[in-house]
């Protein structure tokens, strides 16, 4: 791959939750030209929060449009495996989120035992116990999204 004539189409993030909260920010522009000097940039601003409940934003910021198209998640967390995975994508219009707590549009993501599977599907998470990581993929919503993994422990009795 030659970075000055390809494209970057795909992201994998690393991330390990704990109690406090994270943030991170990834620039990009096209490497070539001074056209950032113009403001043709991308900055994805990256927010982690929560242990039991992880909220994950990607805010972005700039005119230039963003290359890359398929996100792959790798979430460490050791002691357990996640119950449920959801993508809440801000609203086109005004680009805010509901709060954490509140409803809005999301769509969950489907839960795949099978790797293999996994592999084939464009988007989903599966939990890989010999990393003991959890695989999250999906493409990506080219506006502000929320990632959100739950952790909480899962109550047979109460369903």
């Amino acid at each position: 791959m030659n970075l000055e004539k390809d494209k970057v189409t795909g992201l994998h993030l690393y991330l390990a939750p704990f109690e406090g909260e994270s943030r991170f920010t990834l620039y990009e522009d096209d490497g070539v030209s001074n056209d950032y000097l113009a403001g043709k940039f991308c900055k994805t601003h990256i927010t982690m929060k929560g242990f039991d409940v992880v909220d994950v934003d990607f805010k972005f910021e700039g005119s230039y449009e963003n290359p890359v198209k398929d996100m792959l998640v790798e979430m460490n967390r050791k002691d357990k495996a996640p119950v449920n995975v959801w993508l809440k994508c801000a609203e086109s219009s005004g680009g805010k989120m509901a709060p954490a707590g509140e409803q809005s549009a999301s769509e969950e993501l489907p839960h795949f035992l099978n790797f293999n599977k996994f592999e084939a599907a464009q988007e989903g998470w599966y939990y890989h116990m010999s990393k003991r990581t959890v695989l999250i993929k999906y493409r990506n919503p080219e506006r502000d999204y929320r990632l959100i993994v739950s952790f909480k422990a899962f109550d047979l009795v109460g369903m």
